[in-house]
């Protein structure tokens, strides 16, 4: 429907970070990386959170829209990095520091780095 709608990802990445956004006003507890994997584990990603330098790395062990990330791909992981995006900007002190899609060399997961730059 989004592509037949003329939706670019730009569009989806978009509507994603605002549904991260509320998605992360609902829950109002916890640090950016426990509200996120809630959130992805909600939705049915089943997450494996690992430590990863300064941060930490979420992957998605499954996708619950595995066919339509294969069919459409730029749309349905740009929705999901703004997922991300908008769930960790909503709750602060962390960034995504990297997103892999569906097709990249080490795929379905995001990074997540705690804290901001010169924050002690």
């Amino acid at each position: 429907m989004a592509e037949r709608l003329g939706a670019a990802a730009a569009d989806a990445e978009e509507t994603g970070r605002a549904w991260g956004k509320e998605a992360a006003r609902r829950t109002r507890a916890g640090a950016c990386v426990d509200v996120l994997v809630n959130q992805l584990t909600q939705l049915g990603f089943d997450p494996a959170v690992e430590a990863d330098g300064d941060g930490t790395k979420i992957a998605f062990l499954q996708c619950p829209f595995r066919d339509l990330a294969e069919a459409y791909p730029e749309l349905v992981c740009n929705l999901h990095r703004g997922l991300c995006e908008g769930v960790v900007a909503e709750v602060g002190g962390g960034n995504i520091e990297a997103f892999a899609t569906l097709y990249d060399p080490e795929p379905c997961h995001v990074s997540v780095s705690v804290g901001y730059p010169g924050q002690e």
